[in-house]
């Protein structure tokens, strides 16, 4: 197992342990003063508030700035609640149904590093197919999900872009822009690295524009490969057929209401996705003392 990074959890230097105390003191304090007026915390917020990784997300890419960690956190923990007067964590998945039919972007499976595989195909993506607001609850739910989908010790994903296919009339510069935003603003350093394959010649303008809207230190962790370098990444057993590997599984999607009557399941719900969930919650439970 490769050790961790540094200003990750377990390579931290001195300053930054006691720069990671500092924040989580300061969004403890203001946490129980939006409590006394009367703010409910959602599971997931309690959740959140105990996990050392997120803070860290927010001092790295905030570039260990504590004043700029702190105001960026409690501007991302209001963001949650009041996203579309609904809040993220009631974001399900009736709400995102249409997006989710395209096919332009599910997760399958691990790569090498244990991270979470996440297709983009934007020849799938019609601007003016689903309204705006679906496609960024879309986006905020895919995110969210790629973080439940976190194993432990793993604090990122890898996104594998597949431009096969893609033409001008799928270009959606509102949209990236919106999804630049909300990444960097309110997911800091979740992406560990994306790969980009298959991209044609037209994407090269398309690419200059959009990669000087990306912060520096996340335009480095994209990468233009080709097809048969992604095994360098992923196992082939863990990878697509379609991407040269050994896996024939093609993503289709049924709504909840379908799913009723022919037992779909959805990628997030197979095996890949499950078993080591339940693995951890019951070592858990066998270390939980018993009375």
């Amino acid at each position: 197992m490769e050790a961790p990074k540094p200003g990750f959890l377990g390579n931290l230097t001195p300053e930054q342990e006691n720069m990671l105390e500092e924040l989580k003191k300061r969004v403890a304090e203001y946490t129980e003063k939006r409590v006394a007026e009367g703010m409910e915390l959602t599971e997931v917020q309690k959740e959140l508030l105990e996990m050392d990784s997120m803070y860290l997300r927010f001092l790295r890419g905030r570039k260990w700035d504590l004043e700029a960690s702190y105001n960026s956190y409690i501007e991302t923990a209001e963001w949650r609640r009041n996203f579309q007067g609904i809040g993220v964590d009631n974001i399900d998945e009736t709400m995102i149904e249409n997006e989710l039919k395209t096919g332009k972007c599910f997760m399958y499976k691990y790569d090498k590093r244990n991270r979470t595989i996440i297709y983009v195909r934007p020849r799938f993506h019609d601007p003016n197919q689903n309204t705006t607001e679906e496609m960024d609850r879309f986006l905020v739910w895919m995110t969210e999900l790629g973080r439940k989908m976190l194993r432990p010790g793993v604090e990122t994903g890898l996104v594998i872009y597949d431009m096969n296919g893609f033409g001008l009339s799928n270009m959606d510069y509102t949209q990236v822009k919106t999804q630049i935003r909300i990444l960097e603003s309110y997911y800091p350093e979740s992406m560990g690295l994306t790969l980009i394959v298959n991209s044609p010649w037209l994407f090269s303008a398309c690419w200059r524009l959009i990669k000087g809207w990306i912060d520096p230190v996340a335009a480095e962790k994209i990468k233009f490969i080709s097809q048969a370098e992604l095994t360098q990444y992923v196992d082939p057993d863990n990878l697509l057929k379609d991407y040269g590997g050994n896996d024939p599984y093609q993503f289709t999607y049924e709504t909840v209401e379908e799913r009723k009557a022919t037992g779909y399941i959805p990628p997030w719900e197979m095996s890949w996705a499950t078993e080591w969930r339940q693995e951890e919650k019951a070592k858990a439970e066998a270390d939980s003392p018993t009375e």
